[in-house]
């Protein structure tokens, strides 16, 4: 469709993407762990109701317990285990130094006069409505792994819906452009988009 459209298209390798997911899930529960820390009843966000004698102790327990979805709360775990004394070096600056080597794959490419990049979105066509309400987290951290490199390079990216499976399901395609060339950016998605030709059809759930 791009080829169509006058682009021309290549090849590319960035070699370190393959060590994207795991960085990602180091560096992005960190950064979790660390923005949400003042988030304890105290001065900022909600505070739970205390029972008579309850101290400031369960006073954060509460109010984080309550306060937080299981996701957030599982981040927020894994970001304290990898930023304590003992993990800090082996695991969270072990990732900064990957999520430098797949930043300097992308900045390679597009000082070779490459515009914008397509992969897939998603391993797969998109969920059912309600289906994986119940899955196992890491096998929904693993349907993220064509679209966290953009968030560790710091690059803009966009995701268009392209088709349907064999399902009925929809599938998507993402774009990933220079940085700060998100005007750009939404130029070749929309000639995809229109490409495309495709405007997913929901029916009314709520």
């Amino acid at each position: 469709m791009m080829r169509d459209a006058g682009a021309v298209i290549r090849d590319i390798s960035l070699p370190h993407t393959r060590y994207a997911l795991p960085a990602y899930y180091v560096i992005a529960p960190a950064e979790a762990s660390s923005n949400l820390a003042r988030y304890d009843g105290v001065r900022y966000g909600h505070r739970a109701k205390l029972a008579q004698g309850d101290g400031i102790t369960e006073m954060y327990e509460k109010t984080r317990a309550e306060g937080f979805g299981h996701e957030v709360q599982r981040r927020v775990m894994i970001g304290t285990y990898v930023l304590s004394a003992g993990f800090y070096d082996a695991y969270y600056n072990r990732a900064r130094k990957v999520r430098a080597l797949i930043k300097r794959d992308f900045e390679t490419v597009f000082a070779e006069g490459v515009d914008a990049i397509l992969t897939p979105a998603t391993p797969s066509a998109a969920f059912g409505l309600g289906e994986m309400s119940d899955a196992d987290p890491i096998e929904m951290y693993l349907n993220d792994v064509f679209t966290v490199t953009v968030n560790l390079a710091g690059l803009p990216g966009v995701a268009v819906p392209v088709g349907l499976d064999r399902q009925g399901l929809p599938l998507g395609l993402q774009l990933i452009g220079r940085p700060w060339g998100e005007a750009d950016l939404l130029n070749h998605a929309y000639v995809l988009e229109k490409a495309a030709g495709f405007v997913a059809k929901a029916s009314k759930w709520w």
